[in-house]
């Protein structure tokens, strides 16, 4: 194992020992080990997470997770075996933290909104407040006070209860009073 170990060659060395090398200080063991299994741990992370973006993001967390976590590995089970159930529990996470913080996108098939709005009566303050709402909250003021669509509408085109479109609304006027420091 020395010999490979200072070669750099770790194609003759199995997971377990590329695990304890870099429990060791070689770091490069670590790499060696993820690009092993990169395409399964991808394939794993895509099967729970539904979607590449946030699989990626998924293998970067469970890489980091590893790292914290090596020492720990009691050897009970395959390295491979430890490594999937990192890659699932991140992955478990990660839908965890998207259905506590959603991100909304509008629905292609609504006109953009800026060619229903003469952009030349917003004032760069109110751009710059609208910027910085959450993208549902812009999304729904956007529609409903600038394009002047209804409630019903926009709850309908971004399938959600009316209540939801009320509260975003409400919400993202209160954060735009706040930012364009009006008081009631």
């Amino acid at each position: 194992m020395t010999t490979l170990f200072l070669n750099g060659n770790y194609l003759d060395l199995n997971d377990k020992q590329l695990l304890d090398l870099f429990i060791t200080g070689e770091s490069d063991a670590l790499a060696e080990l993820f690009k092993r299994h990169n395409s399964k741990m991808r394939a794993v992370a895509y099967s729970v997470t539904k979607n590449n973006a946030n699989a990626e993001d998924v293998v970067q967390n469970a890489l980091i997770s590893v790292m914290r976590a090596a020492h720990k590995f009691r050897g009970e089970s395959a390295v491979t075996t430890w490594l999937f159930r990192i890659v699932t529990n991140a992955a478990i996470d990660k839908i965890r933290a998207l259905k506590a913080h959603p991100v909304y996108e509008l629905p292609l098939d609504i006109p953009l909104i800026t060619s229903e709005i003469n952009i030349k009566d917003l004032s760069m303050d109110l751009v710059k407040a609208l910027k910085s709402l959450p993208a549902n909250q812009r999304n729904v003021v956007l529609l409903i006070d600038l394009a002047g669509w209804s409630i019903a509408d926009v709850a309908r085109k971004l399938k959600c209860a009316p209540g939801t479109v009320k509260s975003r609304c409400h919400r993202a006027h209160v954060k735009l009073a706040q930012e364009l420091q009006l008081h009631n």
